[in-house]
């Protein structure tokens, strides 16, 4: 006789349960860098991830505020493509951490190392777009977007971005300097101390080539490695360049199958309009030969137009190359004349200091125990000697350098003569 199914009773298939502990067990490190340790642990049943500093920070309040900085600036964040903080406590064993949620899944790169198919790689990118445009409009500028930073979740259907680590907002008066990963960080980023939007579109651009998304998408990628100036401005211009680029491939798909289908349209017409009589076997042989050829005739037209499509791509194509070539070069350029601008301070420096030893003051005030017995006309005469030489200096690369070269030179070697006036001063006032 069978059991009846709806009385069998319903139940796990274990006689005991794991406990729901409120501390952290099962501690397992996923990564470390400089200053931080990334460990996965588990609590009320669940898994979590837990960031916090290397034994050797963990006492340093500095790094402690690095911590908190990045745990105000995630809180800040609520959004799918987001990886989402909970809180920041004390952990034993650990210190102080952040305690995220647990995102399981490849990085970025891994994910692109099996050869996803170009409409995932598009989708993935879309995400990542979405999420680096949501945390811009909240005033977050992540300052390290790379493929390390870019969980792929649900077999490609998603993405999380994480590691908030150097990220910045204009709200935020601590911890204000440069940041980024070399490879990835935008060129200024390397010498800025306020956050910029653009910082991070430049790093979206290297990651965008990165995940080889077409042809269409080179001028828009070009556009985001562009000077800061000519840049998107924001993440929004940069979606309307992406759908600008792929609205115009649909264009010419749509056009040739409009051409396409006029052109069959007006052949059925034609041979509709010769035959106004009932037709035999051998007119409708006839008829179909004319079909044929007028089919044949449609693929050549087709044909023709796909072969001046690819032509216009790669026209386009050269075109950008050419723009990239030119802005390289205007890269270039530039590096050059600030090495040139960088060398001729330096020296300008070496004749201030070079008319300083001679002055003798150094020396006269490394011999005295007491200010009275300073040597005030020393003290004049090497002032007058530092200025002369940089005066001196300054007419002999008049030749080099054109006016606004010579004024940015001029100011640094202003700057470097007080400095070495208030060098002087403050021995004086030690004695």
């Amino acid at each position: 006789m069978e059991a009846d199914s709806r009385k069998t009773p319903s139940g796990y298939l274990v006689d005991t349960f794991e406990g729901l502990k409120a501390e952290f067990t099962d501690f397992e490190e996923l990564s470390r860098s400089e200053y931080n340790v990334v460990v996965r642990a588990k609590r009320y049943g669940r898994w979590w991830v837990l960031k916090g500093l290397l034994p050797e920070f963990a006492a340093l309040e500095s790094h402690q505020q690095m911590l908190r900085k990045e745990f105000e600036v995630m809180m800040s964040l609520q959004h799918p493509f987001v990886v989402q903080a909970f809180e920041i406590e004390q952990v034993e064993a650990l210190g102080l951490c952040i305690v995220m949620e647990y995102v399981d899944g490849p990085t970025l790169g891994d994910w692109l190392e099996t050869q996803p198919a170009v409409a995932a790689r598009r989708r993935i990118a879309d995400c990542l777009i979405e999420a680096v445009g949501y945390a811009h409009i909240n005033g977050v500028v992540h300052r390290d977007l790379k493929p390390s930073n870019v969980i792929v979740t649900g077999n490609g259907s998603g993405v999380k971005l994480i590691d908030f680590g150097l990220a910045d907002t204009v709200s935020h008066a601590v911890l204000k300097q440069p940041a980024g990963t070399p490879g990835y960080m935008s060129p200024e980023q390397m010498e800025q101390f306020s956050p910029d939007v653009r910082n991070d579109i430049y790093s979206l651009g290297i990651v965008l080539r990165e995940m080889d998304l077409g042809r269409y998408y080179k001028k828009v990628i070009a556009r985001c490695l562009a000077s800061v100036d000519h840049r998107y401005a924001t993440v929004d211009d940069l979606r309307r360049g992406i759908t600008a680029a792929t609205t115009w491939r649909h264009r010419w798909l749509a056009a040739l199958a409009a051409i396409g289908l006029l052109a069959l349209a007006v052949g059925l017409w034609w041979i509709t309009a010769k035959s106004p009589r009932p037709v035999s076997t051998a007119d409708t042989e006839a008829l179909r030969v004319e079909l044929a050829a007028q089919q044949s005739s449609q693929k050549a037209l087709s044909d023709s137009l796909a072969r001046l499509a690819s032509e216009n791509d790669r026209l386009r194509d050269a075109v950008d190359k050419q723009q990239q070539e030119r802005e390289q070069e205007r890269r270039q350029e530039l590096e050059h004349s600030r090495q040139r601008l960088d060398q001729a301070i330096a020296r300008g420096r070496h004749a201030v200091d070079l008319a300083a030893a001679r002055s003798g003051l150094t020396a006269h005030l490394d011999t005295l125990s007491d200010a009275s017995r300073l040597d005030a006309r020393l003290l004049e005469r090497a002032n007058k000697a530092v200025k002369q030489a940089a005066l001196d200096y300054m007419l002999s690369i008049k030749r080099d350098f054109a006016p606004d070269e010579l004024e940015a030179i001029r100011k640094e070697m202003e700057t470097y003569i007080n400095a070495v006036h208030i060098k002087w001063v403050a021995k004086i006032n030690s004695l």
